[in-house]
């Protein structure tokens, strides 16, 4: 678990963030892009959570929204895993990083196919 005791460094950062592995670079790297941008995507699905949990609990028949609740769930949690290994990608004290893999992809795209299955099929792109 990590541990913050301040958001607030009092000296300011020059324009560099410190990466996982304690070594520093500029905000404007392509790296602190990338896991801002997966911190966003996080940021949403986590608001997309929210309001299926505000929807009456006659509508989420049969448990399908339920069922998309825990499918999101899960990709936060690996949202947040690819987040940690685009901070520092290296293994640390031989110990490998978190590492997203094909098998991840996998039961994304299966999660997918099984939410789409009761679904009619699409006859036009939805705008």
């Amino acid at each position: 678990m990590v541990y913050i005791s301040k958001v607030y460094t009092k000296s300011g950062d020059g324009g560099q963030t410190m990466l996982a592995s304690g070594d520093f670079t500029g905000k404007d790297d392509e790296r602190v892009d990338a896991y801002g941008q997966v911190d966003e995507l996080n940021a949403t699905v986590g608001l997309v959570r929210c309001e299926l949990a505000r929807l009456p609990e006659p509508s989420r028949g049969h448990g399908f929204l339920t069922a998309i609740d825990n499918y999101l769930d899960r990709v936060q949690q690996e949202l947040f895993d690819l987040g940690a290994e685009l901070s520092e990608p290296r293994a640390v004290d031989g110990k490998a990083r978190l590492k997203v893999t094909d098998a991840d992809i996998e039961a994304l795209e299966k999660a997918i196919d099984t939410l789409n299955e009761p679904l009619p099929p699409l006859t036009s792109f939805i705008l």
